[in-house]
């Protein structure tokens, strides 16, 4: 296995100090324009792992950076809120003169999402996008990594080598995090509904697999319902409700009692 690129092995390509590659990175002192345009290709060409936040170091002081983001649905008001909130934190990157487009995608189909992202492509610096993990949407992870443009995966992980990193929550905590204020609320021998978005969004499956993995060690007694997804419709999620209220009157007959806990977090 080949060894992991290190800030000297960026020092050396670049002929300057471990110092100010550090310098470069964590921005503890100004550097001259050439020496940050020096470390930022020799990170590059090694593919060094902070290679794109030393590329947005370089970006910041010659032009204004502008960023990308792909959401799903902007019918749902839980997207509209997550652009604007995005929007927001985007414009505070004083440091970067940061400037964001926003491409709300409201099918649920991976050559849709890659359609946003070629478009997006052609006028950001870099991308987050909401994706179903998908090999459409991984090959042009690929793609846009090699034309220098590093894409995140929001909300939900893509299984990609090549993606830039993940923004969300850690999926199989939070599973468990549902399963253990589940075993708290249900009566013993309940049966429990799951209901998710797509089994393509890698964040959905962390989620129920988190769950199940919880009551399997557990052994609480509880009843897992086969999982039915609702592709992030509401009339899906309201018929999906239906269906698994009919598979077992357990559910619906259960009872639940009042309890505090610090934060639950949704299964889907």
């Amino acid at each position: 296995m080949a060894n992991r690129i290190t800030i000297s092995d960026v020092a050396k390509r670049a002929g300057v100090s471990t110092a100010t590659v550090d310098r470069v990175i964590n921005r503890r002192r100004p550097v001259k324009p050439e020496t940050t345009d020096a470390v930022e290709a020799a990170a590059r060409d090694l593919g060094f792992y902070a290679s794109p936040l030393i590329k947005l170091r370089a970006l910041s002081r010659t032009r204004p950076l502008k960023i990308g983001f792909i959401l799903q649905k902007h019918g749902k008001s839980f997207y509209r809120k997550l652009g604007a909130s995005l929007e927001i934190a985007t414009n505070s990157l004083t440091e970067f003169n940061a400037s964001c487009t926003m491409e709300f995608v409201d099918e649920l189909s991976p050559l849709k999402i890659v359609e946003a992202m070629r478009r997006l492509s052609e006028e950001v610096e870099s991308m987050a996008i909401v994706a179903l993990d998908h090999p459409h949407v991984v090959d042009e992870v690929r793609r846009l990594k090699t034309a220098g443009i590093p894409t995140w995966a929001l909300l939900s992980g893509i299984s990609s080598p090549d993606i830039a990193g993940f923004i969300g929550v850690d999926g199989r905590k939070a599973g468990r995090t549902a399963a253990w204020a589940l075993e708290r609320c249900a009566r013993q021998g309940s049966a429990i509904g799951i209901i998710i978005g797509s089994h393509r969004y890698s964040g959905h499956e962390d989620r129920e697999g988190g769950l199940r993995s919880y009551f399997r060690e557990r052994s609480a007694g509880f009843e897992l319902i086969q999982s039915l997804t609702y592709l992030d419709d509401d009339q899906g999620a309201y018929e999906s409700t239906l269906t698994q209220k009919q598979s077992t009157s357990k559910v619906w007959e259960s009872g639940c009692k009042v309890i505090r806990f610090p934060k639950v977090l949704d299964i889907s």
